[in-house]
């Protein structure tokens, strides 16, 4: 059986948002304020999808098998967004290299024992940006 789960968000203010995901990405071991920034972005300058996506991925679920998991700008305003928000100043990098917590991620999910092709795609979705 295959499920779809869909959640709609507005950013009413980036900065915050960019606190809270370099306070989740530093808990990681081993990981740096440059990891941060290479990884979402500065205070300054965010990479808004990165940071939600960074503070939504879903944990591991026992009996499920996650297809997939992405976060990217809205096409359109939703309704009942927050007037003033900030969309991402500049796209996600494309073709990057994992990054450090990025890579923590993969090897926990490995440690974990969680099946090789969910630690493939989280892999390619590093890849994807």
């Amino acid at each position: 059986m295959d499920y779809r789960v869909s959640l709609s968000l507005s950013v009413s203010d980036p900065s915050v948002l960019w606190r809270a995901a370099a306070a989740a990405a530093m808990a990681a071991p081993g990981m740096t304020i440059d990891d941060v920034v290479d990884t979402i972005g500065s205070e300054h300058d965010p990479e808004i999808a990165d940071c939600i996506a960074l503070l939504l991925q879903p944990p591991r679920i026992d009996g499920v098998t996650m297809h997939d998991f992405t976060c990217r700008r809205a096409a359109r305003p939703l309704s009942g967004a927050v007037a003033g928000s900030t969309p991402p100043s500049r796209p996600a990098p494309r073709n990057r290299r994992p990054s450090r917590l990025e890579k923590a991620r993969i090897e926990q999910a490995r440690m974990e024992q969680i099946p090789i092709e969910q630690a493939a795609m989280e892999q390619n979705r590093a890849a994807a940006g």
